[in-house]
């Protein structure tokens, strides 16, 4: 019994120690800007600059895809 509640321990330990990757959004009508973050504190990331919102849409999902992105924050 001991055994395994040791092995829950060590497994629930080991999930709430994964890093959440977030993004932020700060959407304009020309220019879109990004902020990743990984715990309580935003650095930049880039700035988009797009067309219309087709655009706009289609830049920032690129974006999240290739960054791996766990969360969005609009």
């Amino acid at each position: 019994m001991r055994l395994a509640a040791l092995h829950f321990l060590l497994l629930a330990t080991s999930l709430f120690a994964i890093k959440m990757k977030y993004i932020g959004i700060d959407f304009g009508i020309r220019r879109i800007g990004l902020a990743t973050s990984e715990g309580e504190i935003a650095a930049p990331l880039r700035t988009l600059e797009v067309k219309d919102f087709k655009d706009a849409v289609e830049k920032v999902m690129e974006v999240v895809k290739d960054g791996g992105f766990n969360n969005v924050v609009i």
